[in-house]
């Protein structure tokens, strides 16, 4: 398992670049989670961490307010046992998702 400097720093990318919904999927519900950057290596930190994910990246056309292309966005997304897990081993240092967390986890039927 990792350690508690780690779950807290994936606390930190989930509050502060990820997202939570919850998903119906043949007939239950599930979480999906998605932590998204432009910097590729927090991403793979956490895909070294939480194996049962997906990994991908995409590239926003158009060119940004500096006159260049966009950044490469990098995805790391978990869903169903896995994002529960993650939920639950990151969830004592949570701040500002806190309590879309709890109740993500309250209606899970994990």
């Amino acid at each position: 398992m990792i350690s508690d400097t780690e779950a807290a720093y994936c606390a930190g990318l989930y509050d502060g670049e990820g997202s939570a919904m919850m998903l119906n999927f043949k007939n239950k519900k599930m979480i999906k989670l998605i932590i998204s950057n432009t910097d590729k290596r927090p991403i793979l930190w956490l895909k070294e961490r939480f194996q049962k994910c997906c990994v991908s990246s995409y590239q926003p056309k158009g060119i940004s307010k500096k006159g260049g292309a966009y950044k490469l966005i990098w995805y790391f997304q978990v869903s169903g046992k896995t994002a529960t897990l993650f939920l639950n081993v990151v969830k004592p240092y949570i701040i500002i998702k806190k309590e879309l967390s709890e109740k993500l986890l309250v209606e899970t039927e994990y």
